[in-house]
């Protein structure tokens, strides 16, 4: 059953109004001026609204306007205005139809036309509540699909290095369990042979590598779910994060020969914010770049490189660049998108970049990216500076 609203300040007129437009089932409400009309307008929700166009205290126009208002400010399309008009009204009917108003009826009312309107209107929006309806069904089903997506792809992800670290702790078990190559008593002076240490400390190095892959796609999963969360801020030296980033991921830039010239700059703003997360930011950077090199089969001496100094303004500017073979325009288009990655699955679950740029919106930074395919990529960060409160 719909629900129309009649504003009219003639009472004959919204008696004879709600008597017909009843016959046919629907809700009647009625309002003897425009005040009145707008205010159970926003307490009943109606679906029609028809109201006379000159009335005293406020006109239709007025009317009109403060209706659309109210649907705008929550986010629903509104109920659809029929005016009644009398002689002389012409300019005013334009004008009406220019607010949003849907049509407009002579007095002396002709039914038949107005009947045509007000079915008009409901069938509208019936079609969008249909639509709305498909929408989120939409929604929903690309929602699960993603959802499933980033399961079988952080399930991929942790199973891999989890795969190495159990063959490798295998391993190391193994070797420890051959003789070593003097006397067993180790206060007798017993040692173990050169390339068993080797072979052993490859076995430590692949755990180590598998293990800081399994934290970081933990730490992104962690940061993305918690991205819109309040956090405990404080202040924090962003160069100290940016040295603890890359100590991070040191030995993997050392076994894969990836120079990585830092140059941080002195006497550089603090900023209000959360080290971890901005901890995130840099791990990112690097361990994308790290990635990259390794899909590049030329003899290109492979190198990252930041910078930090204070900008023009007085913020804290950090410039990073890697000469890892770029982005595609797809690629650069998409590269700050949830669930956007150009690795197969169980290579990445596309959150590492969608985290980092969340986390330097959340502190009120900004991020820009620029590319060229082939050759490299370079980030350009700003952060505001922590002014202390005196």
């Amino acid at each position: 059953m719909s629900k129309i609203l009649v504003i009219d300040d003639e009472q004959m007129i919204r008696e004879l109004l709600a008597e017909v437009l009843s016959l046919d089932g629907h809700e009647i409400l009625t309002a003897a001026d425009g005040e009145e009309g707008v205010r159970i307008c926003g307490e009943s929700l109606p679906d029609v609204v028809i109201s006379d166009l000159t009335m005293p205290k406020m006109g239709g126009l007025e009317v009109l306007k403060k209706i659309k208002e109210t649907a705008l400010a929550s986010g629903q399309s509104g109920p659809g205005v029929i005016f009644l008009t009398g002689q002389g009204d012409s300019s005013t009917i334009v004008e009406a139809l220019r607010l949003g108003a849907f049509d407009f009826a002579s007095k002396p009312v002709d039914f038949d036309k107005l009947w045509v309107s007000i079915s008009r209107i409901l069938e509208i929006q019936t079609a969008e509540r249909e639509r709305e309806r498909l929408k989120g069904q939409l929604y929903h089903s690309a929602k699960q699909a993603s959802v499933g997506t980033l399961a079988a792809g952080i399930a991929h992800e942790l199973n891999n290095p989890l795969a190495v670290v159990v063959a490798y702790v295998e391993q190391f078990l193994s070797a420890l369990q051959e003789p070593l190559s003097g006397p067993l008593d180790p206060a007798q002076g017993a040692t173990m042979k050169p390339e068993k240490v080797e072979e052993i400390e490859g076995y430590l190095n692949m755990i180590a590598k598998s293990t800081t892959r399994m934290h970081l796609i933990v730490n992104n999963l962690l940061a993305y779910a918690h991205q819109s969360e309040a956090t405990v801020l404080c202040e924090v030296d962003v160069n100290e994060v940016i040295k603890s980033s890359l100590l991070f991921l040191k030995g993997s830039f050392e076994k894969n020969h990836i120079a990585s010239p830092f140059v941080l700059g002195t006497d550089l703003p603090h900023v209000w914010g959360d080290s971890g997360q901005l901890e995130s930011v840099f791990t990112n950077l690097m361990a994308n770049s790290r990635d990259a090199f390794d899909t590049i089969k030329d003899d290109r001496e492979k190198q990252v490189k930041l910078s930090s100094a204070r900008s023009p303004k007085g913020d804290l500017l950090i410039v990073y660049e890697d000469n890892a073979g770029g982005m595609t325009a797809e690629t650069l288009q998409r590269v700050f998108d949830p669930f956007y990655t150009t690795k197969e699955v169980g290579k990445g679950t596309g959150l590492g970049m969608s985290v980092t740029f969340g986390v330097v919106e959340n502190h009120k930074g900004t991020i820009s990216v620029e590319s060229e395919f082939g050759k490299g990529t370079k980030f350009t960060l700003t952060l505001p500076a922590y002014q202390a409160k005196s």
